[in-house]
């Protein structure tokens, strides 16, 4: 029997970040298994390299920040799987993103626990070519809090000014809005950026300006001086997500009519941007990460407060006043969290995943997994999957 030739799927999502890096490494958990000849290009020639009339895709994952980009991916005539917080127009490309609320409500969170009242979003884009920003105002509004916006452009066209341009603007921004303020950035360079100006306009950050960026680029963050936090971000997910959508429309599928949400792992990495923090809340976000990062074996509660050398009354005390929810709650989540992605990326049996998973028992996996999701783990992986 003659096999068919692999998918050829081409893949256009900006410079070489870390952003990029795992979005990639997700991208690639997919295409490895279903036997893709995946294509990126060479770096900043990305799209002279896919739009070339030489080649013929069977699929696009793309990060559109233009309308133009958008237009040229559409007359490809194949299927294609926008990935990003840019709003798009209504009904041109399926799209993957990141769940901003949530990243919004992690932020918030934090910068309220650090004791500030007045918040600001910083982004190259108008607030309403975005999802993030007004994610983050809605949250805010919710509580009682107005958010000001730093976004000199109008309309999805990212801000292309030179780096001093960019500064002076951000420089009259910062000495013009009450401090002492919270802001969200739309990324880590944003965020490096705003340190960089607030030191031009002679404002001290974290005392008047408190800075949180949308996704952690290790390297960056702690090189800038202050060191910046950033909230956790699911790009190697969102990855994973968009190929899976690809795979599916190539297979002849409907797109949906609702952007695909992929959740945040919550938490935050916590540095010098806003280390008026109070200690109780650094202690928190801890915690969040010791839960993720040892998740996959024995955990409850009172090892995080030993682990943290804490009272179990004071971490669940300060844990629902930083982040909202129980530790036991965000133990359960990263266990679910954990079990889905095997589950979906591998094709182990529900008793390994459910090992692998933190669960005792392959029967109690299934019967909590049930519960939270209201299928079996086995009808989980068909529906994600799309097979049968």
């Amino acid at each position: 029997m003659k096999r068919s030739p692999p998918r050829r799927v081409a893949v256009v999502v900006g410079s070489s970040l870390t952003w990029r890096d795992h979005l990639m490494r997700g991208i690639a958990g997919y295409s490895h298994d279903h036997g893709w000849h995946v294509y990126a290009g060479p770096e900043g020639e990305e799209e002279a390299f896919v739009f070339s009339r030489g080649y013929r895709w069977d699929g696009v994952i793309v990060r559109p920040t233009t309308p133009a980009v958008v237009r040229r991916v559409l007359r490809l005539g194949v299927p294609a799987v926008a990935v990003g917080s840019v709003r798009l127009r209504a009904g041109t490309l399926p799209r993957v993103r990141v769940d901003d609320a949530a990243l919004g409500r992690t932020a918030a969170r934090h910068l309220m626990a650090c004791g500030l009242r007045r918040f600001a979003y910083c982004g190259p884009f108008a607030p309403d070519a975005e999802d993030r920003g007004p994610a983050f105002a809605a949250f805010l509004s919710q509580h009682g809090y107005e958010c000001e916006f730093f976004a000199p452009r109008t309309g999805p066209q990212p801000l292309a000014l030179p780096w001093q341009a960019r500064r002076r603007a951000l420089a009259k921004w910062v000495r013009r809005i009450r401090r002492p303020v919270g802001v969200m950035t739309w990324n880590a360079d944003g965020a490096c950026e705003l340190v960089e100006a607030c030191y031009a306009a002679g404002v001290a950050v974290p005392d008047e300006v408190a800075i949180v960026a949308s996704g952690d680029e290790t390297a960056k963050c702690e090189l800038s001086s202050p060191t910046v936090t950033a909230l956790n971000f699911p790009a190697s997910r969102v990855g994973f997500e968009a190929a899976a959508l690809l795979d599916r429309l190539m297979a002849g599928e409907s797109a949906p009519a609702e952007d695909v949400l992929v959740p945040v792992p919550g938490g935050v990495i916590v540095r010098g941007s806003t280390a008026t923090a109070d200690p109780a809340d650094r202690e928190v976000h801890a915690a969040a990460q010791y839960i993720r990062e040892h998740v996959p074996g024995p955990l409850d509660v009172p090892t995080v407060a030993a682990h943290l050398n804490v009272s179990r009354s004071w971490l669940e005390r300060h844990f629902r006043r930083v982040l909202g929810h129980s530790p036991q709650a965000a133990i359960r989540e990263a266990r679910l969290d954990l079990a889905r992605r095997l589950l979906v990326e591998t094709d182990w049996p529900a008793a390994k995943v459910a090992a692998k998973a933190g669960y005792p028992t392959a029967s109690h996996f299934t019967a909590v997994f049930r519960t939270a999701t209201g299928v079996t783990p086995g009808v989980y992986r068909q529906q994600q999957r799309a097979e049968g």
